[in-house]
């Protein structure tokens, strides 16, 4: 009798985990389709805008192609621009008709390439914490119908996984009822959830950092596609005179020779541009307390694996101006580097002494000539450290007063 159920049990939560994995699979692709859909029609509308008002049009049709991967065609009275050709064609296609800069009727079609499976993970990442939400309900449920749980218990249970699915600060499981086995069972729920919450979460602000990021490039590359234009155009009509034997332009040798000067100084300008990346983000006043522990907020998950805690020392408060993207990315490769090298159970001091910021670790300290060499050779220091070059201030990595680990410190 015992094994029946123990079998009719079984069945259950594997028709549960079936159900909730159905539900991801059929809910999945609307969703995707929905924002996606929402993405190219905000960026169909720019689109339209700079044509117009742009008159290169083929320039604009072919980084939409590029930036989008699609197969973009214009066409009107007498003139027709279309992109390369793409492998796969999905199943979005959109045609819009407007008026050109110079007043002409015009009619635009786009054909979208069939989704990445990159871009199907990103939804996938959004969808799955809300499945296992999902999942954890079913499971508690199914626990209480074999316990045979009291009405009580019942509604309190109901009550705490309504507030899950709806991601509410307050959902709590009682874990006092007496029960050994069933606070056990509550207590590992509520665990359960709030990583899930604090996976959320950080996966939001990775969302909001990366769009700004995107936001910057697009600014970027807007400006070097400017600077480009206006540098070719003087050396193609410098080319265009030299043909035609125009006046001065007949030495030929002579603004050949400047015209290779032009592009060299062009390829180098592009190529410190790149080297460079954000070096010229916006830059930012901050109160460097709350933004480093909002920083850190992003690494509560992460620190759980091996039990690591934050504490903050900070005396007086005070702002700094930095930039921030770049902040940001150096801030993530010491602390990708600190949680590989701290010791379980420990804690990450960040202390401010006047107007440095020390953030230091416990583990193995390393000698003056070591820390050298690690410099060089570990990745995250290396990428760390560039970065720093960048952002025009001053970083020590060296070991604790207390000899018991090493710390970052930070000049402002």
């Amino acid at each position: 009798m015992r094994n029946k159920k123990q079998t009719s049990s079984t069945l259950l939560i594997c028709a549960a985990i079936f159900l909730v994995f159905a539900f991801v699979y059929l809910v999945t692709p609307p969703i995707y389709n929905k924002v996606l859909t929402k993405k190219y029609e905000t960026r169909e509308k720019e689109l339209l805008e700079a044509l117009t008002t742009d008159s290169d049009t083929e320039m604009l049709i072919t980084r939409y192609a590029i930036e989008n991967n699609a197969y973009l065609q214009i066409q009107g009275e007498s003139i027709q621009y279309a992109t390369p050709t793409i492998s796969s064609i999905g199943n979005i296609e959109t045609n819009h008709s407007y008026q050109s800069y110079n007043g002409k009727a015009m009619n635009l079609t786009i054909q979208y390439a069939n989704n990445s499976v990159v871009d199907l993970n990103r939804v996938q990442m959004v969808v799955l914490p809300v499945s296992a939400l999902i999942l954890i309900c079913l499971v508690c449920l199914l626990q209480f119908l074999h316990k045979d749980s009291p009405q009580g218990d019942y509604d309190k249970l109901y009550k705490a996984t309504s507030d899950m699915l709806s991601l509410s600060d307050q959902a709590y499981l009682p874990v006092k009822s007496g029960n050994k086995k069933q606070d056990a069972l509550y207590k590992n729920i509520n665990t359960l959830y709030e990583q899930i919450r604090m996976s959320i979460d950080a996966l939001k602000r990775q969302v909001d950092d990366k769009s700004v990021m995107e936001n910057h490039l697009l600014q970027l590359l807007k400006q070097q596609g400017q600077k480009t234009s206006s540098a070719l155009d003087e050396v193609i009509d410098m080319l265009s005179k030299m043909a035609l034997d125009e006046g001065k332009y007949r030495n030929h040798y002579l603004y050949l020779i400047d015209a290779k000067v032009k592009l060299e100084d062009l390829q180098t300008s592009l190529n410190q541009d790149v080297s460079l990346g954000t070096s010229d983000t916006a830059m930012k006043t901050v109160d460097i307390e709350k933004y480093l522990k909002q920083l850190t907020a992003s690494y509560e998950l992460l620190s759980l694996k091996k039990r690591v805690g934050f504490q903050f020392n900070f005396k007086t408060s005070f702002k700094a101006t930095i930039k921030e993207l770049l902040f940001k990315k150096f801030f993530e490769e010491i602390m990708a580097f600190i949680l590989l090298q701290c010791d379980s159970q420990s804690n990450i001091l960040i202390v401010q002494n006047n107007y440095d910021i020390h953030i230091s670790y416990q583990g193995a300290c390393l000698t003056p000539a070591s820390i050298s060499q690690v410099q060089k050779e570990d990745a995250h220091l290396r990428t760390a450290f560039d970065y720093v070059k960048k952002m025009g201030f001053y970083v020590d990595f060296e070991e604790t007063q207390k000899k018991d680990g090493m710390q970052f410190v930070i000049h402002f």
